[in-house]
C-alpha cells in the first residue's frame, strides 16, 4: 500500500512540476477574450484590425507589463 502512495505522489508532483513549465512558456502572452462587434468596446474597423475602448485598454496594461496581447472573439450568446 506504501508503494501505491509513493507512485501517486510522484505522479503528482511530476504533474505539479509539468504545470509550472507550460505556465511559464505561455506568460509571455496575454489571450483576451472580446465579443467583437460589441460597438464601441471592440469591434473590426474597414481595414479588419480589432480596435476600442476595450482593446486600447488592454494594450495599454500590457505594454506597461511588457507582454503581448492576442484578441479572440467569443460571442456573447
Amino acid at each position: 500500500m506504501k508503494f501505491h502512495g509513493l507512485i501517486a505522489s510522484a505522479a503528482m508532483l511530476a504533474g505539479l512540476s509539468m504545470s509550472g513549465m507550460v505556465s511559464a512558456t505561455s506568460a509571455a502572452d496575454l489571450t483576451v477574450g472580446a465579443n467583437i462587434g460589441n460597438v464601441p468596446w471592440e469591434f473590426q474597423d474597414a481595414s479588419g484590425e480589432i480596435v476600442g475602448f476595450e482593446v486600447d485598454l488592454v494594450n495599454e496594461v500590457a505594454k506597461r507589463l511588457g507582454k503581448t496581447v492576442a484578441f479572440e472573439n467569443i460571442p456573447f450568446n
